[in-house]
């Protein structure tokens, strides 16, 4: 029987997020007791939004050096398949899933320095919570991976998988793209670059190249100032994307 999202009630939010100096010995050790840090307090709120399978038994954890990102968005997407895109911008909802179901993985996925108290202190911040709407995307230890599931699974190209095996294979392309959020929520310039990009990881994989992608995007969101490119046919963004990769100079 699939279970349900629960999140963390707004005033606990608060209280954990305001004592994560406090509590950084239980980030670092990982024995955490968070309802005896809340004395016994309701801080957990359920919802109806079905959360389907066995969540933590279905993550991938890191191992050998392979952070399993390609596959756990895929985990933690499908099985938050009944979020709409309000709920997946509720920090309270990430901040449960980071602090209990989570845990082991984010743990593992993001260690702490135990040599630095201050460093570790901005980790927790980073990843166990949310800072600004970027951290949605790029920080959050598990939000990060819903969204870029849910990103990959408007692209009519490729499959999920294929498209975030693309979309992954370097960060810098990946945050250039991800975190222009006028590309990045539009399914028909997310659709089109990725296109390109598919083309390019099949052969030299020139586009991949950090100047060039760069000045790509650079390029398109100059366009993108004169004309509505998610307002465009998907033939004519097309050609529009294949001039603006035609002018750029060489990698």
């Amino acid at each position: 029987m699939d279970a349900t999202v629960s999140y963390v009630r707004e005033k606990h939010l608060r209280k954990l997020k305001s004592a994560v100096a406090d509590n950084l010995g239980v980030y670092l050790s990982g024995d955490s007791d968070w309802p005896a840090f809340f004395e016994g307090e309701n801080f957990l709120r359920s919802s109806s939004i079905p959360m389907a399978g066995d969540l933590p038994a279905r993550i991938r954890m890191p191992r050998d050096g392979n952070m399993m990102d390609a596959e756990n968005c895929v985990i933690v997407y499908e099985s938050l398949k009944g979020l709409t895109l309000q709920q997946a911008a509720d920090e309270r909802v990430w901040a449960l899933l980071t602090h209990f179901e989570l845990w082991d993985y984010v743990r593992r996925r993001w260690p702490l320095d135990p040599g630095n108290a201050e460093k570790a202190a901005r980790s927790v911040r980073a990843h166990y919570f949310v800072s600004g709407v970027r951290g949605f995307f790029r920080d959050n230890g598990v939000s990060r991976l819903w969204w870029m599931g849910w990103i990959a699974s408007r692209c009519p190209h490729f499959g999920i998988e294929r498209t975030l095996e693309i979309l992954l294979h370097q960060s810098d392309v990946r945050a250039n793209l991800l975190e222009r959020s006028s590309f990045g929520m539009s399914a028909e310039i997310f659709s089109a670059v990725m296109k390109r990009l598919g083309e390019s990881y099949e052969g030299d994989r020139s586009l991949f190249e950090r100047g060039t992608f760069r000045e790509f995007m650079k390029r398109l969101n100059r366009a993108g100032g004169k004309v509505a490119l998610n307002a465009l046919e998907p033939e004519r963004l097309d050609g529009l994307i294949a001039d603006t990769l035609g002018g750029l100079p060489p990698a």
